[in-house]
């Protein structure tokens, strides 16, 4: 210190200012919120991955099980393990000269807390109704 009580310059240590402490304090702020809202997009999307994952099952034993007991090839029902619904219809059928053959669409809904997306679709070629396999 001088003698009048002033520091001299090179004794001085110099702190943050009050600008710069909120700068830095308004990027981790920005830094935290991204963070935050990457990571419910990552929640939302591994939800919507193990509800896919559970469509798919669904409709493998649908398929499996049921499909082939169809007296039509168009109806809906309920698949109540994993709260589905399904729905099914024939989307194409073959041209004359073409292989004997329709497409039927089978669509897994979501019925589950008040939803109806379509979560899954799956077209399967099929024979026309009516026409049996030969053993």
């Amino acid at each position: 210190m001088n003698t009048n009580g002033t520091r001299n310059s090179s004794s001085v240590s110099r702190g943050l200012t009050l600008v710069e402490v909120v700068l830095g304090l308004s990027l981790l702020g920005t830094l935290l919120v991204s963070l935050i809202l990457a990571h419910g997009r990552l929640l939302l999307q591994e939800r919507s991955s193990l509800r896919k994952l559970e469509a798919i099952r669904s409709a493998e034993e649908f398929l499996r099980c049921s499909f082939s007991t169809m007296k039509t090839r168009k109806g809906e029902g309920k698949l109540p393990e994993h709260g589905f619904l399904w729905k099914t219809e024939v989307k194409d059928r073959g041209a004359d000269g073409e292989l004997p053959i329709e497409i039927v669409r089978l669509r897994i809904i979501d019925a589950k807390e008040g939803a109806s997306d379509e979560v899954l679709a799956v077209e399967i070629a099929v024979p026309p109704e009516g026409r049996m396999k030969s053993p």
